[in-house]
């Protein structure tokens, strides 16, 4: 499937948003944002796997900028599932991702966290 300049709806850790992704930069590297975040997207398209990571910004995000000065989320994620193409055929990329905080001591916290996103084509 040709990811490029795709609207996909985002579940990550109770949290709903927006996966944009866009352009391609170089081969097999696109732009795009989540949740408004730039990313970088890394898209394998032989074996259907995505990767990208998101850094938060401490001053967008003040609930969390007290107790992670630095967040960065690392996601992986394959295709999972394609309806067979065609107008208002959907498809599903599902993955787990990485979240690592940084505090200021030097001191670091590490979870894992399920995410899955989908899109239709418009019809």
């Amino acid at each position: 499937m040709d990811i490029k300049n795709t609207q996909w709806d985002f579940y990550a850790n109770g949290q709903k948003g927006v996966l944009n992704i866009k352009d391609e930069v170089e081969k097999n590297m696109l732009s795009g944002d989540l949740f408004g975040t730039p990313v970088s997207i890394s898209w394998d398209e032989g074996a259907n796997k995505i990767s990208f990571a998101r850094e938060i910004d401490p001053g967008k995000a003040p609930n969390l900028a007290a107790r992670h000065p630095l967040l960065i989320q690392f996601f992986t994620g394959y295709l999972t599932y394609d309806s067979g193409g065609g107008a208002n055929s959907f498809f599903i990329m599902s993955g787990l991702f990485d979240q690592v905080s940084y505090l200021m001591a030097g001191n670091h916290g590490r979870s894992t966290h399920s995410w899955a996103a989908t899109y239709t084509i418009p019809g």
